[in-house]
């Protein structure tokens, strides 16, 4: 997950809204890396997070829900709402994977 939202950080470093809607390729990019993210939040509630794990505090539910947004939206997707979570939620997503891991002993 944290490679997804690393990668995601990389790709929009230094870009604007706009300049996103314009670059294709970065929006395909990031897309593939949120529907990836997705996947794994949605691996982790199917393994059952125990309540007093530490990865019980990301919010894996709306991780999984914006994967299934963006995986069943076809033409649909919304490229604004895309970039707010990426300039809104991401950052703190990487700090609350981060002090997850260190927590577990991975970081």
């Amino acid at each position: 997950m944290l490679d997804a939202v690393l990668a995601i950080l990389e790709y929009t470093v230094g870009m604007n809204e706009t300049g996103f809607r314009q670059d294709g390729k970065t929006c395909d990019a990031v897309l593939r890396r949120l529907e990836v993210l997705g996947e794994a939040a949605g691996r982790l509630m199917r393994a059952g997070v125990e309540p007093n794990s530490p990865a019980a505090a990301l919010p894996l539910r709306e991780i999984y829900d914006m994967r299934n947004a963006l995986i069943h939206g076809y033409d649909g997707v919304d490229l604004g709402v895309v970039w707010q979570t990426v300039q809104r939620d991401i950052p703190g997503l990487r700090q609350d994977l981060e002090r997850t891991l260190a927590s577990m002993g991975h970081g």
